[in-house]
């Protein structure tokens, strides 16, 4: 019998034991405080196509319109941003979902 860490070996299969998810981890922070530690699988907003208003990683309310990531597209034109009308007072990149219903 071959063993790794006190578990048997079958076929470069272990058992690991479950961890302790009852442990707090403690980083000195408020406890009130959130803290995104990581993040697993792909988020919506961010990592596939979305209309630029909806951007996770640039928020319309907070950052210029102008503004867009690789998978943003215009709401307007439904193409991949920037279109041709893109910037200016009446861009494009200044249109809502709120606009269009």
């Amino acid at each position: 019998m071959n063993s790794r860490h006190g578990h048997e070996e079958d076929d470069d299969c272990y058992e690991i034991p479950p961890v302790d998810f009852t442990r707090k981890l403690n980083l000195g922070l408020p406890s009130d405080d959130v803290i995104l530690l990581a993040e697993k699988g792909p988020i919506a907003l961010r990592d596939f196509p979305h209309p630029r208003p909806l951007c996770a990683n640039f928020p319309f309310d907070t950052t210029a319109h102008e503004r867009y990531c690789c998978q943003c597209f215009c709401c307007v034109c439904e193409v991949a941003a920037p279109c041709s009308n893109w910037t200016g007072d009446d861009g494009h990149c200044n249109a809502s979902i709120k606009e269009q219903n």
